[in-house]
């Protein structure tokens, strides 16, 4: 780059959002899909997370995502991306509504961990040493430790939690 002409990292026609740097900015995490998908209430459309070199190249898919509007978080080391996974309502289950999980992966696409799920709609970003998240929900912020994934994550109700939520 070195003050040069700008550099265009998306060469084929879709949807580039959330972009975000590595720690050291030698890398680009976002999220992408159909060009017109987004736009959709489709919950089927499904998107992926991206990863490309920050002077452009190949582009790698890290995992599949069902929302374009999950929040992507580099971990302090460069290791992992943690992102929202959101689950739509369950249309067979009345009443039913959406769920969220804060889910971390390699940048290599391998052990995906599930760090907390939450029964609503909560945006969840871990801290720069992984120790804790900061959670926005209804616009207030909230902090409370953060689990460093199991097969059988918690799940946290803002009513009754099971961790300190300060």
């Amino acid at each position: 780059l070195d003050g040069g002409a700008p550099v265009e990292l998306s060469r084929s026609a879709a949807f580039y959002g959330l972009p975000v740097w590595s720690p050291d900015g030698s890398r680009i995490a976002f999220v992408m899909g159909s060009p017109t998908g987004w736009l959709s209430e489709d919950s089927s459309e499904t998107y992926e997370l991206k990863l490309i070199a920050a002077s452009g190249g190949a582009i790698t898919t890290v995992t599949h995502m069902r929302t374009p509007n999950s929040k992507v978080t580099w971990s302090g080391d460069g290791k992992r991306l943690y992102y929202d996974e959101v689950t739509p309502p369950n249309p067979l289950v009345p009443d039913s509504l959406p769920s969220t999980a804060l889910v971390s992966i390699r940048t290599d696409g391998v052990d995906k961990k599930t760090h907390i799920r939450f029964n609503e709609i909560v945006s969840a970003t871990p801290s720069p040493d992984e120790r804790y998240a900061l959670l926005t929900r209804y616009a207030n912020l909230y902090v409370l430790p953060l689990p460093k994934g199991t097969l059988d994550p918690i799940t946290l109700t803002f009513d009754t939690p099971q961790l300190p939520v300060k």
